[in-house]
């Protein structure tokens, strides 16, 4: 590879003036619509943003990922996935986003749920509670237009008209005033603290011979969530247009949007692709004609696919998604003996997807059941038999994800100012590492190498792991961890005459002691037992591995890591020069579609006009192949 350019390109983002950072919660709250706002202005800028028709979230309903029993575990509470992967949620979800941003802004923020019937959040200003609900989009002001808490919302019943006048939107989903009444009958609020989750970012790669597409509208991949049951929301999935969606007076972005990621490197010894593009390999080399073994018997190679979008299919039956389809297609052309493996754990298990002894022409593999819902998936093929007859001549992944299309950098009629950057939020070159086992599962845990000291019940709801749960972290091949976020899961409730902290460490060598990342003791007024700790590390010098611990005063429930991989060589800014990558935006106006395509070798601003209003079809970066 040539020291003045990297072919791979790290954390790649364009942004509209329309649109706002959404990669994680810091560019979020530095965003300059409200970055330099103070309290009370601050927090309702973010919360019209929030519940705009055009910019904002909408009320849906439960969005849950992995096998966790409990729910409390396994909805999705990162406010960087529900901004950028869903685009709509339940409230429980929409209050996690609304904690979660609302810390990085700098406020306190803090939950209040109603029986089952409703949760909200409330953000902390000038000394008191102020109640700010995305999920029903509304607020309420007494006398003086000061912005009530909860408990005064609910109470109050003469501040529920004027507040209807003077705040827009106010409960539009739920009859206006009527949304207000019906809340203060399931009243009071039991108080939440830190029920959110961290650490989810929009950082991935592209490769050489490889493209992501994003699309405004859904082609037809969307995830059906397991708890989506009812026969009224059956039926209203099954409506054109097929999926979740609202009314367009809700929301301009009133259903989901897809993204489409090809992979197709040219296998070539003439091409760069394969050494810049492959994960890891065994007893293979390239030539002029694809990939073959090295020596006699056994080689493998395995390609790791990582998107910040979740994996979804083609639902077929609601009731199942066992037979969901087209989520990843694999083609490729290979002759002798070849096996097709795939991984969802980073590679730690392999499962047999395909295989043939007697290989011949071209494939295609649909992938959906192993690889739908995941975020990730490694793809490995082994070749048997000698450096003439076995032989992989050329590869094409296709992976649908669904995604929020109001994140998405939208154009509008006029001029329209963008920005093309890379990097991670501290500018740097890293890939992202997730490490998520679920502690209600013994043989998960197990595979991911979690050990707990002292009591251990997978099948507690609130109290699994009494004693330290520790996780070591090993960086992705090449790389290694620049910094990373840890999160836990604890229980709230202790002693509160002698009250202990939940505590984070780390260590490079557990054997040399650890050292202390955060830890907290939650506020006497929480009332529910289930909280969240959450912290960034920054390494001074990266390693190859780290240890990670929870060290909790009564349990934790689940252990969480995002690591940011920098390539080995120890870059600690991204490349002056990465790529190119050849962003293509697709819109139609006055009756025709057009495209705009643009090169770039440096992050750089850029101008798109459109005479008349626009609709946004999809945007589109690739990285072309490189020759040597």
């Amino acid at each position: 590879m040539s020291s003045a350019a990297s072919a791979k390109v790290y954390s790649p983002w364009i942004f509209s003036e329309h649109v706002a950072d959404t990669r994680d919660a810091a560019r979020f709250a530095a965003d300059p619509r409200w970055a330099n706002l103070q309290d009370r202005e601050k927090a309702l800028a973010v919360w019209r943003y929030l519940t705009d028709p055009v910019t904002g979230t909408w009320h849906y309903a439960d969005t849950s990922e992995g096998g966790d029993p409990n729910w409390e575990s396994r909805i999705v509470k990162d406010p960087i996935k529900d901004l950028n992967v869903y685009g709509y949620a339940v409230c429980s979800v929409h209050a996690c986003m609304v904690e979660g941003l609302y810390e990085a802004l700098g406020f306190g923020v803090r939950q209040m749920e109603f029986g089952g019937y409703h949760r909200t959040a409330e953000v902390e200003w000038d000394g008191g509670w102020h109640y700010l609900d995305v999920d029903e989009r509304a607020y309420l002001v007494d006398e003086i237009g000061r912005v009530v808490s909860v408990t005064e919302a609910v109470s109050r019943p003469e501040l529920w008209e004027p507040s209807s006048q003077k705040v827009s939107p106010f409960y539009p989903q739920n009859g206006g005033v009527r949304g207000i009444s019906e809340l203060s009958k399931h009243g009071p609020g039991q108080a939440h603290w830190h029920w959110r989750t961290l650490g989810h970012t929009m950082d991935f790669t592209l490769r050489p011979g490889e493209s992501l597409t994003r699309y405004w509208r859904g082609q037809g991949r969307w995830r059906a969530d397991p708890s989506w049951t009812g026969e009224g929301q059956l039926k209203s999935l099954q409506e054109e247009p097929a999926g979740p969606k609202t009314s367009r007076e809700i929301s301009v972005n009133n259903s989901y949007g897809n993204g489409k990621w090809v992979y197709e490197p040219k296998l070539s010894s003439r091409y760069a692709d394969f050494a810049e593009g492959v994960y890891r390999t065994h007893n293979v080399k390239l030539d002029a004609k694809g990939l073959r073994l090295t020596t006699a018997r056994k080689g493998w190679a395995e390609w790791r696919v990582r998107t910040p979008y979740i994996i979804a299919g083609r639902p077929n039956n609601l009731a199942s998604q066992e037979d969901d389809t087209g989520a990843a297609i694999v083609e490729f052309t290979a002759s002798g003996d070849v096996a097709l493996r795939v991984s969802t754990d980073q590679g730690r298990h392999w499962g047999k997807v395909w295989s043939d002894p007697k290989a011949r022409g071209k494939h295609r593999i649909d992938l959906t059941k192993w690889v739908a819902g995941k975020y990730e998936y490694h793809l490995r093929f082994d070749l048997n038999g000698t450096p003439r007859n076995a032989r992989l001549s050329s590869l094409r992944l296709t992976t649908w994800t669904q995604l929020a299309p109001a994140a998405l950098p939208r154009l509008r009629e006029g001029v329209n100012h963008l920005t093309f950057t890379w990097g991670d939020r501290l500018g740097e070159p890293t890939e992202m590492l997730t490490m998520e086992p679920e502690l209600c599962d013994t043989a998960d845990a197990k595979r991911w190498g979690v050990a707990v000291e002292g009591d251990y019940d997978p099948t507690s709801v609130n109290q699994r792991a009494k004693g330290p749960v520790t996780l070591k972290v090993k960086a992705l091949q090449g790389t290694k961890i620049r910094w990373l976020h840890l999160g836990g899961a604890f229980y709230t409730h202790r002693d509160r005459t002698h009250p202990v902290p939940d505590r984070l460490l780390y260590s490079t060598n557990p054997s040399n002691g650890w050292r202390l990342l955060k830890q907290e003791t939650p506020p006497e007024w929480v009332e529910h037992w289930y909280y969240n700790l959450e912290e960034d590390l920054e390494l001074n010098q990266p390693v190859k591995e780290l240890w990670v611990r929870l060290a909790p005063a009564v349990a934790a429930n689940g252990i969480r890591v995002y690591a940011h991989c920098a390539p080995e060589d120890g870059r600690r800014q991204a490349p002056a020069q990465q790529g190119p990558v050849i962003v293509t935006h697709t819109y139609r106006t006055g009756g025709k579609q057009i495209s705009r395509t643009f090169r770039f070798t440096v992050p750089r601003a850029y101008e798109i006009q459109c005479h008349g209003e626009p609709e946004n079809v999809s945007v589109k970066m690739a990285v072309p192949s490189r020759e040597r």
